[in-house]
């Protein structure tokens, strides 16, 4: 057996939307518990689990989307690794028909290598606007429509500017889709214009899944899709070039202080910068950053002073989350959410023992996002 694990919607590894991907023996499905067991150990938002079907079935694969703790009936990006494994790992044609629990989902995989997706429609129903959504995701939509079946609730938002710039508070929207009973909330904007290639974007921060979807129609496609963008900003009356990306940083279900200096390097090479600062901001409410030494210790100290100042019980006034939770959103009090670092001759201007690192103790929200961004001296 071989799991892999796939980067959708990009192209380059390290970025999009990762799925781990099982593709299995044909025959029955394994135990389930194995399934599940395998999918907390993969601790990525999905695993899909495939295995072929034989022959006179109205499909060629069987598949199933696990998340580290439940089965769920549909996920489109783990389908979409799951069709890239078939043809990278055994030159699977470029249709294939999938059975889940969603129905037969079909995709198609074009010569240049992207794949479509032809999905079933959810049907809409508009609903009110929940209490505390505006609030929770940072700014309120025009509307919100029921997805029925599928359990998403889909926020429209007026423009493209308006989806881009959502800094949702994860903790606090994780409580408000349990507590409406929602699989997760999705926020979808019309495209800023035909000039940009696509339709719409659609974010769906309460998957986990922060990132901007380039979309064809009602077919989306896995074009490659780089994240880093680089724009213009106006600074004393003379323009600056800025280049930024989005990180998706897999952090789990326990605290902990990752180091996040390799991907900082990486962001810079790739970029071609010479001189100037790296800015490093993390948008939400219970993580920070910090530059220290790693590996000799000061990261399990730090971990320890904050238990020290921070304890996790339940004195703290804010209470949604695990017991104690109160406890993270103070956390960026001591440690802010950014840093700023100077760059010379494309190298982060770090000390010998410095590192860059995001500081986590908040095990209700298994993925953290950060963003990069250099500007140029």
């Amino acid at each position: 057996m071989r799991i892999r694990i796939i980067d959708a919607f990009t192209d380059r590894p390290f970025a999009g939307n990762p799925a781990a991907v099982c593709l299995l023996n044909a025959g029955a499905w394994p135990d389930e518990d194995w399934m599940r067991q395998v999918a907390a150990e993969m601790n990525l938002s999905e695993t899909a689990f495939a295995h072929p079907l034989p022959e006179k079935i109205d499909a060629d694969w069987a598949l199933r989307w696990f998340t580290p703790t439940v089965e769920i009936d549909l996920c489109g990006h783990a389908t979409l690794a799951t069709a890239h494994a078939l043809r990278s790992d055994r030159g699977t044609p470029g249709t294939i028909r999938f059975s889940s629990r969603s129905g037969v989902l079909t995709t198609h995989t074009h010569d240049d290598g992207t794949i479509t997706l032809d999905f079933p429609a959810a049907p809409l129903t508009e609903v009110p606007i929940p209490d505390d959504l505006a609030e929770t995701l940072s700014a309120k939509p025009d509307a919100t429509y029921g997805t029925g079946a599928l359990g998403d609730l889909l926020a429209v938002f007026p423009d493209e500017a308006s989806a881009r710039a959502l800094a949702p508070d994860f903790t606090t929207l994780a409580g408000l889709t349990r507590r409406d009973g929602t699989r997760g909330i999705i926020a979808t904007a019309p495209a800023a214009g035909r000039a940009s290639g696509y339709d719409f974007v659609s974010r769906s921060p309460a998957h986990c899944q922060v990132n901007i979807r380039p979309s064809q129609a009602a077919s989306p496609r896995a074009a490659a899709t780089p994240r880093a963008q680089p724009e213009a900003a106006s600074v004393s009356g003379y323009r600056r070039r800025v280049h930024t990306e989005e990180l998706r940083i897999q952090t789990g279900s326990r605290e902990q202080v990752r180091d996040l200096t390799a991907e900082c390097r990486t962001f810079l090479s790739r970029a071609g910068v010479r001189d100037g600062l790296l800015h490093v901001w993390v948008p939400h409410a219970t993580a920070g950053l910090a530059v220290i030494e790693t590996g000799s210790g000061s990261d399990t100290d730090l971990l320890a002073v904050l238990h020290e100042l921070l304890p996790a019980d339940g004195r703290w006034s804010h209470r949604h989350g695990s017991p104690g939770h109160g406890r993270d959103h103070l956390l960026p009090a001591l440690l802010p959410p950014y840093a700023s670092i100077p760059v010379l001759g494309g190298r982060l201007a770090l000390g010998t023992w410095q590192s860059i690192c995001l500081v986590d103790t908040n095990g209700d929200n298994p993925v953290r996002t950060v963003r990069l961004s250099f500007l140029s001296g």
